[in-house]
């Protein structure tokens, strides 16, 4: 390289750190509430179930999703 050459890096994200079945229902349903992830994506990455209608965890449903997945992985 010489004096005034530029070099450029891309790299693609990480893959992200740990079980995403062990991450807090809470943060999952603060990235809903903060538009960065959808309900859909809160149930199909987190297992985390939301209700639609009262943005609130539906703890007995995210359980059972859970539970469910971590018996396939």
């Amino acid at each position: 390289m010489k004096k005034g050459d530029i070099v450029r890096i891309c790299s693609g994200g990480g893959g992200g750190w740990g079980n995403p079945l062990d991450r807090d229902p809470e943060w999952a349903l603060n990235d809903v509430n903060n538009r960065l992830i959808s309900i859909e994506d809160a149930k199909n990455d987190y297992g985390v179930v939301i209700d639609p209608e009262t943005l609130t965890i539906d703890e007995k449903a995210t359980r059972k999703v859970r539970q469910k997945r971590g018996q396939n992985t």
